[in-house]
């Protein structure tokens, strides 16, 4: 049985927000951004962390946006006052199994293409374009 625990305060993800606030329109520009300092990661996962609300966040990526934003932790993740009754999030002290990817369909190969058989030529008398010598009854 999981243990409910009640929350009072939440941290909010306020990265766009500080983005808009830098001239940073896209998760692109903020991924060269942080390239240039040393932080690798593509686009599209910036992409993620931008749309939801990261469940875990490693704190050199923090360091890395703080880096690029000129700004502080404060500005980037804000506490801010939750409603308890509307929602519970379960105690995350013993580890929960995890949920199993979800399936991919199967490849799909294309179909192989069927080649008209090669039929085979009539026969017609062809010209050659080969110059024959003949042999010219001369003097003898």
């Amino acid at each position: 049985m999981t243990e409910q625990l009640k929350i009072t305060r939440r941290l909010a993800w306020r990265l766009r927000h500080m983005m808009v606030e830098r001239g940073i329109n896209t998760a692109a520009a903020l991924s060269r951004r942080l390239a240039e300092i040393g932080f690798p990661i593509h686009p599209s996962q910036l992409t993620r962390i931008l749309k939801d609300r990261p469940v875990e966040i490693k704190t050199e990526f923090i360091d890395a946006l703080m880096e690029v934003l000129q700004c502080d932790i404060q500005d980037i993740l804000r506490a801010e006052k939750f409603d308890s009754d509307a929602a519970t999030v379960p105690d995350r002290s013993s580890p929960a199994p995890r949920a199993s990817a979800p399936k991919r369909a199967p490849a799909r190969r294309p179909k192989k293409r069927v080649l008209a058989p090669v039929l085979p030529e009539p026969d017609v008398p062809r010209m050659s374009i080969v110059p024959t010598i003949s042999k010219k009854p001369g003097p003898k």
